[in-house]
């Protein structure tokens, strides 16, 4: 229980605005209420009690557009937020196509959260079988 107060002790809340910017899946006005609001794009971010980065809930709400202007904006692709980095949550809601193209960003494979979990051990737990094909021929490279 006090890890989970100390995630989101650190973490910020979404404005009204950059709610309404993921709704509409608008990047730009997301990115500049950010920065108006003093905040990095690295931040982690409280939903719902769940601390995010703005990485990793463009990809729990399915959001293409903020995803690859954050992509292309150099975000830290292994940030860890409510113990998972967005590889995580990629693996963890079955998204093989934003998994690769995390990977393709650089986001590292063997990123472990507290309880020494990566990438994989989310996809075989949630049971997508492609990821876990995909991210296991990586591992035997």
């Amino acid at each position: 229980m006090l890890l989970t107060i100390s995630y989101l002790a650190q973490a910020q809340q979404l404005t009204d605005e950059m709610k309404r910017s993921f709704k509409l899946d608008d990047p730009n006005t997301l990115l500049s209420e950010v920065k108006g609001n003093n905040h990095k794009v690295d931040d982690c971010f409280e939903v719902e009690g769940i601390s995010y980065t703005l990485l990793s809930l463009s990809i729990k709400t399915g959001r293409p557009n903020i995803f690859k202007t954050l992509l292309s904006n150099k975000v830290d692709l292994n940030k860890i937020c409510s113990d998972k980095s967005p590889l995580m949550f990629a693996a963890k809601y079955g998204k093989l196509a934003l998994a690769k193209e995390l990977l393709t960003a650089g986001a590292k494979l063997d990123v472990t959260n507290a309880e020494n979990q990566t990438a994989l051990d989310y996809a075989i737990k949630y049971q997508h079988q492609e990821i876990v094909s995909y991210l296991t021929s990586l591992k035997a490279k």
